[in-house]
């Protein structure tokens, strides 16, 4: 099957690709535009809806980069790696993560496409976390 009739099929080929949407760099948009995004307004968005939950991580299947999202007592941070204390640690391929911060696949589009595994937590922790992301 070509490439192109995989897109939206495979989590391996973004949907986002023939929207004409760019291919997020992993490491880039967390390490960068995220923490400037939170810092020009969406910590306020965001904030009071995770406040006091558990942290949450993402990582990578291909390379296990890993980030967790942490609701601090003020704000929303990310940081490298797994933190010790992330109740959801959900591991997906590069491809369905672009799909997932692009809009073009929720979580359940994910889970039902066997696209994104739990390493720890499940489908229920997700939830608690599924607005702010």
């Amino acid at each position: 099957m070509s490439t192109s009739a995989r897109i939206g099929r495979d989590t391996q080929v973004g949907t986002y690709v023939r929207a004409g949407f760019p291919a997020i760099d992993f490491e880039h948009f967390h390490a960068i535009e995220l923490p400037r995004r939170l810092a020009n307004g969406l910590n306020e968005r965001v904030h009071w809806d995770v406040k006091g939950v558990a942290p949450v991580a993402v990582v990578l299947a291909e390379t296990g980069s890993a980030w967790s999202y942490i609701a601090g007592p003020a704000r929303v941070e990310v940081q490298r790696g797994v933190v010790d204390d992330a109740e959801l640690v959900l591991e997906m391929p590069l491809e369905a993560w672009r799909d997932y911060v692009h809009e073009f696949r929720t979580r359940f589009g994910l889970l039902y496409s066997k696209a994104v595994h739990f390493r720890r937590g499940d489908f229920d922790t997700w939830d608690r976390w599924e607005p702010a992301l």
